[in-house]
């Protein structure tokens, strides 16, 4: 988005698509040419019934009806949020260094932050899903049309909300069984939220990599000639789909594996010493997700720099906005790939240490705290529209500019 913060108010910078509708002719005292036949109208009083940009037929997006002070402001809720989430690590690093080697019944006011902050997750993405829920019913009483590139968007977004609410859920619900089950760390409950927790974690990040990969220009979807990725079939991600498997694969055998030979008088026992010793199991499971997480990474980043050099080679007024929206995936999708490497070296260090233990088998909170947080700030700018909510003068999409991308 620095390309929309630095350029709003140069109009030059919004030069129009070739493929959008024309931009109201001028005249020689730069002032809008007053023939109607020869200038297509572009206020919103104006638009055809059938253009995507008519709020009366069509659904527009939350990113479509900010300005630029808007803008602004979800980038610096973003930046917030990633200062938290490093402020949060950072404590955390400093608590595990403070508590190594101390037992794991010292590591109980832990599981009561979780469950808190898990809670307080739940919650707010609870709220968020239920907005959305309700924005989506009024624009289809209002039968408004979705254009392809929309619905895609709100079907990945909504996607990635309701993955968090499952991991908020898996986060809370053994926490929770901690603060009334002091022995209970090896109870099944335990081991299947940890289960469904990695899935998540494995969904959300195989969507990040596809949220990058969208952005990719493409030959796929021959109706367009600005055509990239999101237009494509979804099978064009199988080699996400492929990796997403071997990750589950690997989860399942993992769990199963700590279910059959989980013991509760061995957790008893554990919690009296300083030493929570994982075994081979959890050792080669504990090991195969970090090398998972780091192949997730570097097909993030080759994803991304793929698009970048892709989208490089084709003419900038075409995929201007696809550019720019790349820039701001990239920013958030960078972020939960950091926080999450910073994550495997934080779990790595000091293995066999009681909160290794826990974090590993409970969640992390600032790993937990900065995908929730990102994506209620995402789902926050794709929002679904009121019906017949018209963008603003200053909108800072440009409305010449980015009706061909919307569409």
């Amino acid at each position: 988005m620095d390309d929309v913060e630095r350029n709003l108010d140069d109009p030059k910078a919004f030069p129009a698509s070739d493929f959008a509708h024309s931009a109201p002719e001028t005249g020689e005292n730069g002032s809008a040419a007053t023939d109607p036949s020869a200038t297509p109208s572009t206020t919103p009083s104006a638009l055809d019934a059938d253009d995507v940009f008519n709020p009366d037929t069509h659904v527009l997006l939350g990113q479509e009806l900010k300005t630029d002070r808007q803008v602004k402001v979800v980038l610096r809720a973003l930046y917030w949020t990633a200062a938290l989430s490093a402020g949060a690590l950072a404590a955390v690093f400093a608590l595990k260094a403070r508590l190594s080697g101390r037992p794991l019944i010292d590591t109980r006011r832990l599981h009561q932050l979780n469950a808190a902050f898990a809670a307080l997750h739940l919650g707010a993405s609870a709220a968020t899903a239920v907005v959305l829920a309700l924005r989506l019913r009024l624009v289809a009483r209002a039968g408004l049309a979705w254009s392809k590139r929309r619905r895609r968007w709100v079907n990945l977004y909504s996607s990635q909300l309701a993955l968090v609410m499952l991991l908020a859920a898996a986060f809370l619900a053994p926490n929770a069984h901690m603060l009334t089950n002091p022995c209970g760390h090896v109870d099944a409950p335990v081991w299947v939220a940890h289960g469904v927790r990695f899935t998540c974690w494995n969904s959300l990040l195989a969507l990040f990599v596809i949220g990058v990969r969208n952005y990719t220009p493409s030959t796929e979807a021959a109706d367009r000639p600005d055509a990239i990725l999101l237009d494509a079939p979804w099978r064009v991600h199988w080699p996400v789909g492929v990796y997403w498997m071997a990750f589950e694969v690997g989860l399942a055998v993992a769990v199963a594996g700590r279910l059959a030979t989980s013991s509760a008088e061995t957790a008893c026992r554990e919690i009296e010493s300083g030493q929570c010793d994982p075994g081979g199991v959890w050792l080669f499971s504990a090991i195969l997700f970090g090398v998972l997480f780091i192949g997730y990474v570097a097909m993030y980043a080759r994803s991304a720099r793929r698009a970048f050099v892709e989208l490089g080679n084709k003419a900038y007024c075409e995929f201007r906005w696809t550019n720019v929206d790349l820039r701001y995936q990239v920013r958030i999708g960078t972020l939960v790939m950091l926080f999450g490497l910073a994550d495997i070296l934080l779990w790595f260090a000091e293995m066999r240490s009681c909160l290794s233990f826990v974090m590993a088998r409970f969640g992390l909170l600032p790993a937990e705290f900065s995908v929730t947080a990102f994506t209620i700030v995402d789902c926050a700018f794709m929002l679904p529209g009121r019906p017949g909510t018209r963008p603003p003068e200053d909108a800072a999409h440009g409305l010449e500019n980015y009706r061909c991308f919307a569409s």
